[in-house]
């Protein structure tokens, strides 16, 4: 593998495993994302992700273990993938307004649209 590839690979890796450890440091960051798929136990489906990504982004950083951590990465993304499909959609949205400062400091308000909650039972 060329050298420049090796890098981004690396880079790549850790990158991912940087996402898996802020899952431990701000949980609450990931639980909107999580609760679609996952609605029961939220947090806890935060946590064991987090060690999954943590996990396949460092064997996504080094060579020796790139390929199978390739493999790792298909199988979890087809499991999310599988899980968020079994899910029922909700048809209902809320509007969710939330203040913020840019990186100039200026002030606004972010709009999003979350889905209602769902009763799953």
């Amino acid at each position: 593998m060329p050298k420049r590839n090796s890098r981004a690979a690396r880079l790549g890796g850790l990158a991912v495993a940087g996402v898996g450890l802020s899952h431990f440091t701000r949980p609450q960051l990931f639980d909107g994302v999580t609760k679609a798929a996952f609605p029961r136990n939220t947090r806890q489906h935060v946590y064991i992700h987090g060690g999954i990504e943590t996990a396949l982004g460092l064997g996504l950083s080094a060579r020796q273990t790139r390929p199978l951590a390739i493999v790792g990465t298909i199988g979890y993304v087809a499991y999310l993938g599988r899980q968020r499909g079994t899910q029922p959609i909700a048809t209902e949205q809320r509007q969710i307004h939330q203040p913020f400062h840019d990186l100039t400091g200026r002030r606004g308000i972010l709009i999003t649209h979350q889905p209602a909650e769902v009763d799953h039972q």
